[in-house]
């Protein structure tokens, strides 16, 4: 007994000791990686500034893997996510995205860079239980900020990919319920319109279209299962012209036509 007695004291005592030495060594660190990026990082900011991007990234890069704890990194990290995506490499932009996360997880300039990497995860990677968890974090961490909002649209985008029709309608009315008015609002409601309109309920879904407060906003007019249910129970000339005008901008030239011929032959009947 006492020698176990003994062992607990002896891990304690080092488990303390390791402690100590971490929290007093921790501001040298600190000071020491400042030293050492300072320079590093005014080269790289040169380079950069001749668009030398290569021989930036390398100094961006040293400064975020080598001397994380420096006041420098954050700003490095952002021109390493940057040079990235001018050169289209969104593996190594994955990976460093990723960095905003593990060093700047509560700093909320950090939310536009974990929604890029949530969004490169979600769509290009097609990962949408790790993006769930990116768009939550944003969500929990900077819910008063505007990325916040968008997150929340793509948890509702994520739903109905994933879930079945009835639980994606839960999670819409959900953000619904805690969104008063605007573009967030239509854009939820086109949403519920499109899942009606794919599972047959056309009448319901039509009945929603009441409540979009800007139908005249192009990503509304752009919407074609918005135009399409207008016309299919409002076959007016405004709505198919309106109908026609969202084919041509989303390159459908022939379904364009058809319903501008359509909007026409209705004009004529009406005049005669």
């Amino acid at each position: 007994m006492k020698k176990l007695i003994l062992i607990l004291i002896s891990i304690i005592i080092v488990f303390s000791v390791a402690v100590m030495v971490i929290f007093i060594a921790e501001p040298y660190r600190v000071k020491k990686h400042n030293r050492l990026a300072g320079p590093v990082f005014k080269e790289a900011e040169i380079q950069y500034g001749n668009k030398k991007y290569s021989k930036a990234l390398k100094g961006y890069k040293k400064i975020v893997d080598d001397y994380y704890k420096s006041r420098y990194t954050f700003g490095a990290l952002e021109k390493t996510v940057e040079i990235y995506d001018k050169y289209r490499r969104r593996g190594p932009q994955t990976e460093y995205l990723e960095k905003f996360i593990k060093l700047f997880y509560d700093r909320k300039e950090s939310a536009r860079y974990i929604y890029k990497l949530a969004d490169i995860t979600f769509m290009l990677k097609g990962d949408e239980e790790k993006a769930l968890k990116y768009y939550q974090h944003i969500i929990n961490k900077f819910p008063s900020t505007n990325w916040a909002k968008k997150a929340s649209d793509r948890l509702t985008d994520i739903a109905i990919r994933i879930y079945s029709p009835e639980k994606a309608m839960i999670s819409i009315d959900k953000t619904l319920s805690e969104t008063l008015s605007g573009k967030r609002k239509d854009y939820l409601l086109l949403k519920k319109i499109e899942i009606m309109w794919k599972h047959g309920k056309v009448r319901e879904a039509y009945e929603i279209t009441a409540e979009i407060s800007r139908p005249l906003k192009d990503f509304v007019k752009n919407n074609l299962i918005f135009n399409q249910l207008i016309v299919r129970e409002e076959p007016t000339y405004e709505h198919l012209i309106l109908l026609s005008q969202a084919y041509d901008r989303l390159g459908f030239s022939r379904k364009a036509e058809q319903a501008e011929k359509r909007a026409d032959k209705l004009k004529d009947a009406k005049n005669r």
